[in-house]
């Protein structure tokens, strides 16, 4: 694959159409809507936010990595879990530093203070609503698996979206935020796939070359 495909193109239109619509619309109605649910609700929410828990995921992908590496039985697979390994490694560090740079304030400032908005280069946790870091790691993993098993593509975004969505209903991000966040997790997987791919068929591409002009085999 060389590009984005017609299909990640389509959903990165229509994750920009619905932050915009949910950021000027949807945001704070909803949040005001859900919130007296959210006890009922934590222990259901808490699990399905945990199965995308970020660090939970960098060690995964990252063990997985490793096995396939040195169980020669397993090389096929070495390609494809570092490819996500590194995707999962960029979309936390750039969560890191976007949280700190935009500061935009999360739900409950919203509901507690009414206060709206953002407050630039904040450490404060509470101005950390964009981008959602568990929404990253889903959305993230979601466009590397659909670029590695095209079949599975809209099952791994569905489940990626609803397992997203518990981060609303725990009244720790707004509903953009999540779109806002889909879409950074898109462009990095995406982008690391090309990166990855090129670099991957050129060293191919270099050592068939080098194989097929060596002096033994052309004896």
């Amino acid at each position: 694959m060389t590009s984005f495909s017609p299909f990640l193109r389509s959903l990165l239109l229509v994750f920009v159409f619905a932050a915009f619509l949910c950021y000027f619309f949807v945001d704070y109605p909803l949040i005001k809507a859900l919130a007296p649910y959210r006890v009922a609700m934590r222990t259901a929410l808490k699990v399905a936010s945990l199965l995308i828990f970020p660090p939970l995921h960098l060690l995964i992908w990252g063990i997985a990595f490793i096995w396939a590496r040195f169980s020669y039985a397993k090389e096929r697979f070495i390609l494809p879990f570092f490819e996500i390994f590194v995707a999962q490694a960029i979309s936390v560090a750039f969560v890191r530093v976007l949280k700190v740079l935009i500061g935009r304030a999360r739900p409950e400032c919203f509901l507690a203070y009414d206060m709206t908005g953002f407050e630039f280069f904040s450490p404060n946790h509470h101005f950390h609503s964009l981008p959602s870091g568990h929404t990253m790691t889903a959305m993230t993993l979601a466009t590397s698996l659909a670029l590695l098993f095209p079949k599975f593509r809209i099952l791994g975004f569905t489940l990626a979206l609803l397992l997203s969505l518990s981060r609303v209903f725990l009244l720790d991000h707004f509903p953009s935020d999540l779109f806002a966040t889909g879409i950074l997790g898109i462009l990095i997987a995406q982008v690391t796939h090309l990166v990855i791919r090129k670099i991957t068929n050129h060293k191919y591409g270099e050592d068939l070359n080098h194989e097929n002009n060596s002096p033994i085999r052309n004896r």
